[in-house]
């Protein structure tokens, strides 16, 4: 009998096999695009810890696992209500988080433990400034939680001597080698001892009580210093600019894979036409929904915004100076954009304390008996001008940044110029055309005015290339990248959205986006080294704040505090994008326009190198 096996062999149809290798090929150039376009561009920006000691290593890895666990439970707080009890909050106002998940108790505090673990980790090598800033913000925060927590003598003992070991801590280490796994776990330690013991007794006094204190003071905790949030808030505006670039550059790259010369054209006048009508339409509609007259100053004023664009723009190149590219203009946002940010937010903290300064003092007159019943000692009056100054201070310091940006222009800096130009001239216009200003005829609301004119800007440039016959391959992917991201920049709108945490992704979700974009690319920040800033302390300042931030955002979310969600998604990260972000993307749309006129097409004469981008 014969061992051999008979063997079928069979023939795939020729559709299937057909199928097969269009599927194979789709996939192959999909993955290729993907690793040219998006993985080797992002590589830069992702931090680097694969020459860090083994467990400095591992505890970063397991720091960045924890914050892109954080970012999911931001999409995930309906099912934590639903698959835990729900506890009322203690003193809960109604729509303002009167119910909390009961798990999100002991995670908050974990999170807030290894948040502090890491940043007196990333300060104790650091800077004076920075080591005292820390040190003493969390000795206030910690010792707020311990008094308003702990009511025995065992516990306060505890809780209160881990505390103070801190500080002891960093003066024995101060002169001491690095050694960052070992450190971090001692203070790990110490701060896990403050706010465990803290919450072990204080639901203890729950159970004796019955009154779950504890629910009034982890609120408290993270409200209270909240305020520490909206730095990292306003600088998504600039992380949402960024990422709206690079779609937009990945999308429209997509084309140099998949699509031809004729393919391209199609795809740019398919997408220029659709915006162009879309544009028109939402035009029309405002004017349905009012009248003809306000829209019109309305879509006047919002065109002043591109004509400004274009001033400085000019302003910059008259002074010559190095090439303006986009690569460098983004690297220079991101690194400009914080102390844009400690600015703003240094000046707002000088105006409430002056405004708190002179509230007191208007108190301490009465009490003194001094001045008028109505108004002691001209106090009062003081205080309502300082507050009606509001808007202009804020005109005042969009002036002066168009005056650094003449100086910095002179001076050769054009890159900078070019984006602290445009923020002081989008800030001053805004500024001039709020309600109740001088110029608040020509004020508008929502992003349909400026979309309008930067699409009806495209389309003219386009037609005007078509019909000179000067629409290069080159120009139409630069101006089917800047029709592409106007459409991305509208889908921003609704970040500002407060019943987020209710109705799903929304605004919480862009806020989400942002943490992760930020997450990959703070590279350019944390791989850096310096003498007083060491890199492996910014990557645990790093990690330690965004965890913080994480932690009274996933509060917010997860206990549907709709007016905290909206505070931080519509007030502060809304304001990062328009101040910090939008200014950005309108110098990108110059030097890509400037670019694309620059460039020669056939014998057709390049422009003044003083006037358009190299």
């Amino acid at each position: 009998m014969s061992r051999l096996k008979r063997v079928r062999i069979t023939h795939p149809t020729p559709a299937r096999a057909a199928a097969t290798s269009v599927g194979r090929l789709t996939f192959g150039t999909f993955s290729d695009a993907m690793r040219l376009l998006v993985i080797e561009d992002l590589r830069p920006g992702v931090v680097h810890v694969g020459d860090l000691p083994r467990l400095t290593r591992t505890l970063a890895w397991l720091g960045f696992v924890l914050l892109f666990t954080g970012v999911g439970m931001l999409f995930f707080n309906e099912p934590l209500r639903e698959a835990f009890p729900l506890l009322p909050m203690v003193g809960g106002t109604t729509g303002r988080g009167e119910l909390v998940p009961f798990v999100l108790i002991p995670v908050t505090i974990f999170i807030l433990s290894v948040a502090w673990g890491f940043m007196l980790a990333g300060a104790l090598h650091s800077r004076l400034f920075v080591k005292l800033a820390i040190l003493l913000l969390y000795l206030v925060v910690a010792g707020v939680w311990t008094v308003s927590t702990v009511t025995n003598i065992p516990g306060t003992v505890l809780s209160a001597g881990a505390l103070l070991i801190v500080p002891v801590f960093f003066f024995l280490r101060r002169k001491a080698k690095e050694a960052p796994a070992s450190e971090f776990g001692v203070l790990l330690v110490l701060v896990a001892l403050t706010f465990g013991v803290s919450q072990m007794y204080a639901i203890d006094a729950w159970r004796t009580s019955g009154v779950p204190g504890v629910l009034a003071n982890v609120p408290m905790l993270l409200y209270t210093f909240d305020m520490l949030v909206i730095p990292l808030m306003l600088y998504l505006g600039v992380d949402i600019a960024e990422f709206v670039h690079k779609t937009a550059t990945w999308a429209s790259g997509m084309t140099d894979v998949w699509a031809g010369r004729r393919v391209l054209y199609a795809i740019l006048f398919l997408l220029l036409g659709w915006r162009l009508v879309s544009v028109v339409m939402e035009a029309a509609g405002r004017v349905g929904k009012s009248s003809p007259a306000d829209q019109a100053a309305a879509y006047a004023g919002a065109l002043v915004i591109p004509l400004c664009v274009g001033a400085v723009w000019w302003l910059v190149r008259r002074y010559g100076g190095d090439p303006v590219t986009v690569e460098t203009l983004v690297e220079v946002a991101k690194r400009v954009a914080l102390p844009l940010i400690a600015i703003y937010l240094g000046l707002q903290g000088i105006e409430i304390v002056v405004l708190l300064v002179g509230g007191l003092l208007g108190i301490l007159f009465v009490r003194l008996g001094l001045g008028g019943p109505g108004d002691p000692g001209g106090i009062l009056g003081l205080v309502e001008g300082l507050i009606n100054q509001d808007a202009n201070w804020q005109t005042f310091i969009a002036s002066v940044a168009i005056v650094v940006t003449v100086i910095l222009a002179r001076r050769g800096r054009p890159t900078l110029a070019l984006y602290l130009g445009i923020v002081g001239a989008n800030a001053l216009w805004i500024s001039l055309t709020n309600p109740g200003r001088p110029l608040g005829f020509f004020a508008w609301s929502g992003l349909e005015p400026v979309d309008f004119w930067w699409v009806v800007t495209f389309a003219a440039v386009a037609a005007y290339w078509t019909v000179r016959r000067t629409l290069t391959e080159d120009r139409a992917r630069r101006l089917l990248l800047l029709v592409v991201i106007t459409l991305l920049m509208r889908q921003t709108g609704f970040i500002e959205d407060p019943f987020s945490p209710v109705l799903g992704f929304t605004g919480v979700g862009m806020i989400a986006l942002g943490l992760v974009w930020d997450a990959l690319t703070i590279g350019f920040w944390a791989n850096e080294d310096s003498r007083g800033l060491p890199r492996v302390s910014r990557i645990w300042l790093y990690l330690g704040y965004i965890l913080f931030s994480i932690a009274v955002l996933n509060w917010s979310v997860a206990s549907h505090d709709i007016l905290q969600v909206d505070f931080f998604t519509g007030q502060a990260a809304l304001g990062g994008f328009g101040i910090f972000g939008k200014p950005l993307i309108y110098a990108i749309f110059a030097v890509t326009l400037a670019q694309s006129v620059m460039e020669k097409v056939g014998d057709e004469p390049a422009q003044d190198a003083r006037q358009t981008a190299p």
